[in-house]
C-alpha cells in the first residue's frame, strides 16, 4: 500500500497531503521493524518480499493507467497473455506432467486465478489505487494461516508489530482519503 501511494503520486499524478506522506514514512518504519536490518541478516526471502511489494504496486499503477483507455476484460486478457512466455521458460525447465487426479486442480487454479485477476483489475480500475490496496492485507492473514497449518510456522512478535504499524499507516492513508473525498463532496454540493 505504501509503494502504491508513492507510485500513484508520481506516475498517476494523484494528490497526497502531508498526513499521507507521514503515514507512508511510518509504514516504511513498520517495514524496517519486520526486516530488522542490522539486527538480523536480511535474507533473500525478505529482499524478495520487499521487491514483490514494489512490483505489485507497479502492477496496480499500470492497471490504473491502462484502465483510462481499456476495460478490465482487455487488461486481464493481455496480462494473462504476457505472463504466458514468462511462465513458459521455467515450465520447460521444471515441467512435471500432472496426473489425472491433478488436472482438475490445475484447471481449477487457472479458472480461479483468472477470475481473481479480473476482479482485482475491476476494483483497481474503478477506485483510487490507494483505497483498494489496503484490502490486500487479507493475504497476510491467509498466508499466516497456511504457514501455520501446513508448515507449523508462525511469524515472530516483531513481524506482527511491524505488520500492525504498516496496516495502521495504510488504514490512515485510506481514512485521510475518505475525509478528503467527503470534504470535496461537501464543497461541490454546498
Amino acid at each position: 500500500p505504501l509503494f502504491t501511494m508513492v507510485l500513484a503520486v508520481f506516475i498517476l499524478k494523484q494528490h497526497a497531503d502531508k498526513h499521507s506522506w507521514l503515514a507512508c514514512i511510518i509504514g516504511f518504519i513498520g517495514t524496517l521493524i519486520v526486516m530488522r536490518p542490522g539486527i538480523i541478516e536480511i535474507t533473500l526471502a525478505s529482499a524478495a518480499a520487499l521487491t514483490m511489494a514494489f512490483l505489485y504496486a507497479g502492477t496496480n499503477t499500470t492497471i490504473k493507467l491502462l484502465a483510462r483507455k481499456d476495460n478490465a476484460e482487455v487488461i486481464t486478457l493481455w496480462t494473462n497473455l504476457m505472463m504466458l512466455p514468462l511462465a513458459l521458460v521455467p515450465a520447460l525447465i521444471f515441467w512435471v506432467t500432472p496426473s489425472i487426479e491433478q488436472w482438475p486442480l490445475v484447471i481449477g487454479i487457472g479458472i480461479v486465478s483468472s477470475i481473481g485477476g479480473y476482479c482485482f483489475t475491476r476494483s483497481v480500475s474503478a477506485a483510487d489505487a490507494r483505497i483498494v490496496q489496503p484490502f490486500q492485507f487479507s493475504r497476510m492473514i491467509f498466508a499466516t494461516a497456511i504457514g501455520w497449518i501446513m508448515f507449523s510456522e508462525l511469524p515472530d512478535i516483531w513481524t506482527w508489530v511491524g505488520a500492525g504499524v504498516i496496516f495502521g499507516a495504510s488504514y490512515y492513508i485510506v481514512y485521510r482519503e475518505g475525509l478528503a473525498r467527503r470534504s470535496k463532496g461537501e464543497l461541490t454540493s454546498g
